[in-house]
């Protein structure tokens, strides 16, 4: 939500960045953007064919994407909407014995789901449980982190208002019934 790539917050500049599906919206496409001199310099040694590449069906589906970003000003509302959905997890992880942090940037988030008897242990068997209940709720989530205690949540530009709302009402719902 506040920069195009996520090595433009860490002041970086990398010599190679990969893409994957989110550049396609569900059509199977991925990238490669690097410099002039290293892709000349992988060219003078290898020989490189790929009977998909640039195929036209893929390539308007990229386009597309693009151009509905742009139009639709999706990398703003990232950085507007993200900061709302921040704040309402903060005040969700304070309410809540369950959550150690919440952590964030634009529309990616994550809470960390712990033991509620103040020792701060992962807790990886309740954030299962969560998960599942979510998806009961009909909200997709997924689980990640070293011990897989961390909720994962990780919408497309596309999510508004509306289905943060959900989200969010769906998560406290299912936070309280974990605390009760």
């Amino acid at each position: 939500g506040t920069s195009m790539w996520g090595h433009q917050m860490f002041g970086t500049a990398p010599d190679l960045v990969t893409l994957g599906k989110p550049m396609g919206n569900g059509q199977p496409m991925g990238g490669v953007v690097t410099t002039a001199d290293l892709l000349d310099e992988f060219g003078r040694h290898n020989m490189y064919f790929n009977t998909f590449a640039g195929n036209p069906v893929s390539s308007a589906a990229g386009l597309a994407v693009l151009q509905v970003m742009e139009q639709e000003d999706l990398m703003a509302r990232a950085g507007s909407l993200g900061a709302c959905i921040a704040g309402r997890l903060s005040s969700i992880a304070a309410g809540s014995g369950h959550v150690g942090a919440a952590r964030g940037r634009g529309l990616f988030f994550g809470l960390e789901i712990v033991e509620a008897d103040g020792s701060g242990r992962p807790a990886p068997a309740l954030t299962k449980a969560l998960t599942e209940d979510m998806r009961e709720r009909g909200v997709l989530i997924s689980r990640i982190g070293r011990h897989d205690n961390v909720l994962k949540m990780r919408p497309p530009l596309v999510f508004t208002q509306q289905h943060a709302d959900l989200l969010l009402e769906q998560l406290e719902l299912s936070l309280a019934a974990l605390d009760s």
